[in-house]
């Protein structure tokens, strides 16, 4: 188990520089400390995709290459009717 691999729970709260019964003390130069050691608590947001992504995206199927070539075809019969 993990919590064997870092010395049980008394190896995580010294790894993590915590107390095991109140937690994190919440001062600033604490607060700072971690955040340079481990990072903000946060998710990177989410990459957007453009509409041009989408559209390059939706032709990777053949099927959808297929139907846009036949919507083509059909198209060009129309025009020289």
């Amino acid at each position: 188990m993990i919590v064997e691999k870092f010395g049980g729970m008394n190896g995580i709260i010294n790894a993590l520089r915590t107390n095991g019964r109140s937690g994190l003390r919440d001062t600033p130069d604490i607060k700072q400390d971690r955040i340079a050691v481990y990072g903000e608590n946060k998710f990177p947001p989410p990459k957007i995709k453009t509409i041009w992504e989408l559209i390059k995206e939706n032709f990777n199927d053949p099927i959808n290459r297929i139907l846009a070539g036949a919507g083509i075809v059909s198209i060009a019969i129309n025009l020289l009717e």
